[in-house]
């Protein structure tokens, strides 16, 4: 039966329906048929209407209420269809379908906790429910990591090998872990069951951008729109690739297209306010502002926190800091409202490793190591300036930036930290795995100033390079930035403080155990004063020959996957050093915490 054929059918269904109804208006289960005829259709609000009747006239009618809360869900309203959820479970608390719907809806709501036990039910309910299975685990991977829920999925999947929605479902979590050669492998699997699938194509071309094949992965995002898989959020994606490469005007495009396919897309929002310069009263401040306010779409918590976002960086090239700093505090709140973070887990970290790693600790762990010296790390705070250290790197011949791996938590969570020898070489053979062994390698993760002990003990000819930035810039800047992994300490000015206070300790210690020329601290500031005194410091250190390139970083052709992909192509400008000032009223919880006070 062909598209035409299914709709024809469905009307005459709808009609026989509605007659039914006229012919007795009394009947829950007429009213829930006609409900459902309709929600098939897309006719939301008359399946809202059909519903809620069917419940009125049966309040213990548990799949009405069900089905009301899916067609609230499709009309953007997820608080209330979780609502109608519960009452459905209320009435029949063995019904898997409401536990699975209402932890899809609560975790769209950013509350997790709650999601988490309805998906958990509903799996006791229905064990074997693949659905009810595959919504569980990305739960767990939300709350408690994509580690965990690939566990459950791989463990479907050995029972439903051929399960197409775990396999998409797998190379998620497996893109989330940044495991973007297995990702790759999944995604192929995927599309040697079902070709044509647009969820596996999306998947491929993530993971091929996450390994730098920046070229493939846009021709797989190229081949997921033509087969009209979710054709707005491709084109985001395609931006998103195209940004990478530095091809910022077709990124524009792009942009600009999914915004006429759905004009309060807030990826797309996000994104263009990157790009895009704005004046006082540009017509697209209260374009977003309307979305913001009035657009159902936009009652989620993820599409809320971006649009935010999109605004605060808008307003803020507008020259109207009391807007962009309303939008960033209601942005970084909601996203603070989601987490279960506790800032004095990192600073008690910060003062056990410090206690851990004495002098004598690091003579009687030395010398295990591998004796290479091609990895290059470049760590410190999140926008302290580490995507433009890297990038002045990568630009020298000899150089390979591969962004910010996580490799080494990989490692140690593989090979332990007992065997100094078999942590270096587990993280050699993975860095294998996405750079070339030809060329010296920078590790651009800045979280990686937790363990630059283990880096040394176990790479101890590896050269680690510092960036560092005055405290309140950075901590604004983090404050302002929309983080696509885990910054949990950003989300809120006081912790972002004392999480600053604790990375500062740390590597105050650091500087007192390392042996001399392992590390160098190198200021932002001054690399922006005077670059080629800083990148000349910076390759001797690195033991690399000069070259001029390197004095053209901006020109230098490769994917940048940062919050900084825009500003590493562009020549340093002095504009770049300040800018928390003209909101330093708005920030005294920062500068308290910073002073500890």
């Amino acid at each position: 039966m062909n598209s035409q054929e299914q709709t024809e059918q469905l009307d005459r269904a709808i009609v026989s329906a509605q007659r039914a109804v006229t012919a007795n208006g009394t009947s829950a289960q007429c009213w829930h048929d006609l409900g459902v005829l309709y929600q098939l259709r897309g006719d939301l609000a008359d399946s809202y209407t059909a519903f809620q009747r069917a419940v009125d006239i049966d309040p213990a009618f548990a799949s009405a209420h069900n089905n009301l809360g899916n067609t609230l869900v499709r009309m953007g309203d997820n608080q209330r269809a979780v609502q109608s959820y519960r009452h459905a479970i209320e009435r029949d608390p063995g019904l898997m379908a409401a536990h699975a719907n209402a932890a899809a809806a609560l975790h769209v709501l950013g509350r997790n906790a709650e999601a988490l036990l309805h998906a958990r039910r509903a799996v006791e309910i229905e064990p074997s429910s693949s659905a009810a299975r595959i919504t569980a685990a990305f739960i767990e991977g939300a709350v408690s990591g994509y580690d965990v829920a690939l566990a459950q999925i791989d463990a479907l999947l050995a029972s439903e090998p051929g399960n197409p929605n775990a396999i998409a479902a797998r190379a998620y979590c497996l893109l989330r872990l940044e495991r973007f050669a297995e990702a790759l492998t999944t995604a192929r699997d995927g599309l040697a069951l079902r070709p044509n699938y647009g969820l596996f194509l999306e998947s491929l071309g993530c993971a091929l951008r996450g390994l730098g094949r920046s070229e493939e992965a846009l021709a797989a995002f190229d081949r997921a729109y033509e087969l009209g898989h979710d054709r707005a959020a491709i084109l985001v994606l395609k931006a998103s690739g195209l940004l990478e490469i530095g091809r910022l005007d077709e990124a524009r495009h792009a942009l600009e297209a999914a915004l006429e396919i759905t004009p309060d897309l807030p990826g797309a929002w996000n994104t263009l306010a990157e790009l895009l310069d704005f004046a006082p009263g540009d017509p697209a401040l209260a374009k977003m502002e309307s979305f913001l306010a009035n657009s159902p779409n936009l009652r989620a918590l993820e599409p809320r926190i971006l649009m935010h976002f999109a605004l605060g960086k808008a307003y803020r090239k507008a020259g109207d800091p009391d807007n962009a700093f309303r939008h960033f505090a209601a942005g970084n709140a909601l996203r603070r409202g989601t987490m279960t973070y506790d800032v004095a887990a990192d600073e008690r970290f910060a003062f056990d490793t410090i206690a851990f790693f004495t002098p004598e600790k690091m003579r009687a762990m030395n010398g295990a190591g591998d004796d290479t010296r091609a990895p290059i790390f470049v760590l410190g705070m999140p926008r302290s300036g580490t995507s433009l250290v890297e990038q002045i790197l990568a630009s020298h011949p000899d150089v390979h930036g591969a962004g910010e791996l996580t490799l080494f938590d990989r490692a140690i969570a593989e090979a332990g930290v007992e065997d100094i020898t078999a942590l270096g070489a587990r993280y050699l053979a993975l860095v294998d795995e996405v750079a070339p062994a030809t060329k010296r390698v920078v590790d651009k993760l800045p979280s990686n100033f937790r363990h630059v002990a283990l880096l040394h003990l176990a790479l101890p000819r590896a050269r680690i390079v510092h960036a560092t930035r005055d405290p309140l810039e950075t901590c604004f800047s983090c404050y302002t930035t929309n983080f696509t992994g885990r910054q949990d300490f950003s989300w809120d000015l006081a912790e972002c403080g004392r999480y600053y206070r604790a990375y500062e300790s740390l590597m105050a210690h650091w500087r007192t155990i390392l042996p001399p020329g392992i590390m160098l601290d190198l200021a932002y500031e001054d690399v922006v004063a005077d670059l080629e005194a800083s990148a000349r410091a910076l390759l001797a250190f690195c033991d690399l020959p000069w070259n001029d390139a390197v004095l053209r970083f901006y020109e230098t052709a490769r994917p940048i996957r940062t919050a900084s992909y825009k500003q590493a192509r562009q020549p340093i400008y002095a504009t770049r050093v300040k800018s928390a000032g003209t909101y330093r009223a708005n920030l005294q919880p920062l500068i308290e915490a910073l002073a500890g006070t």
